[in-house]
């Protein structure tokens, strides 16, 4: 009996050995692998030669770069470009890019290439450095919070003492249905502040990496990593009737804040929910882009963000 113990222990180890084996040299996706790879590098070399043609029966007076997600006009800058792909890869810039339509292993691969996963606006729009807000300005992006954990990543700079809420919401309606609560960082006299909990010193002209985390059931209790310090702060039950919309810039249409925005993300559950980035429209019209929903967020306040577009 010990003997056939041994042995099924000995046979189940070996076995597990195998599947690990054949799973790491697998020839089918081996094969896989090393077509994409080709095929990419193919995709690389045809759009260089476009790229030095043009520069070519231009004398060297190109100055505008090709960028396109369009799948006709690629094709005619990368001949051997096929439907497998399309929506796959686009032109940056001249160079080939992936975009989130890439299914993991692909990433992995393109990884390998030195291609690099972008935030893929839609044709026409030009991503910015930043828009800023001046004090009347506010983005509603018109979210009610379902799931927790709620985390937001973002990163800005203070353009004067005089901001409060950076986002979220502030208002309990009496006797309208309540759903959710949500959390309001807002700034006062230059400091960050949680009910009555001051960060600490919020330097103007400073950009900050930020993640706001909310964690607990009553959404009371948040952990902040500003930078690279990491605070446990304490806020108010904040709570909010259906539909009310979640905003950036300001806390239901009033409290506004006075900064530079680079990139906004909100994640529920640890799923990502909007991913927005500062982008021109194509009647050049400043907005936050959702590559997550492919929506566009325009200015819901009175004047106009200011922006800065990114540099070549």
């Amino acid at each position: 009996l010990i003997v056939l113990i041994v042995t099924i222990i000995v046979i189940i180890i070996l076995a597990a050995v195998v599947v690990l084996t054949i799973t790491k040299n697998n020839p089918v996706e081996s094969a896989k692998e090393s077509t994409f790879k080709e095929d990419v590098r193919n995709f690389q070399d045809e759009l260089a030669i476009t790229v030095a043609k043009e520069y070519t029966d231009k004398q060297g007076q190109r100055d505008q770069k090709i960028s396109t997600s369009d799948f006709d006009k690629i094709t005619n800058y990368i001949p051997s470009f096929t439907e497998k792909y399309k929506d796959k890869f686009v032109i940056v810039d001249d160079q080939i890019v992936g975009t989130d339509k890439l299914t993991e292993e692909e990433k992995i691969w393109a990884n390998d290439l030195s291609l690099v996963e972008k935030n893929i606006l839609p044709y026409g729009y030009t991503e910015l450095e930043y828009i800023e807000s001046t004090g009347t300005q506010y983005i509603d992006i018109n979210h009610t919070i379902q799931n927790l954990p709620i985390t937001v990543e973002t990163n800005f700079q203070l353009t004067s003492i005089l901001s409060q809420n950076l986002f979220g919401t502030s208002y309990s309606f009496g006797g309208q249905s309540e759903k959710n609560v949500y959390f309001v960082p807002y700034i006062s006299d230059g400091k960050f502040k949680f009910d009555n909990f001051e960060l600490e010193q919020a330097y103007i002209e400073k950009w900050y990496n930020a993640s706001f985390i909310q964690s607990s059931s009553n959404l009371s209790n948040m952990e902040i990593k500003l930078n690279d310090n990491i605070y446990q702060v304490k806020t108010n039950i904040l709570k909010l009737p259906i539909n009310s919309g979640f905003q950036l810039f300001s806390a239901s249409n009033r409290f506004f804040a006075y900064y530079k925005c680079r990139y906004f993300k909100l994640y529920e559950n640890n799923k990502i929910i909007f991913n927005l980035i500062p982008a021109l429209d194509v009647s050049k019209k400043p907005c936050m882009y959702d590559t997550v929903t492919k929506q566009s967020f325009y200015n819901q306040g009175t004047g106009e963000f200011l922006y800065k577009e990114k540099e070549n």
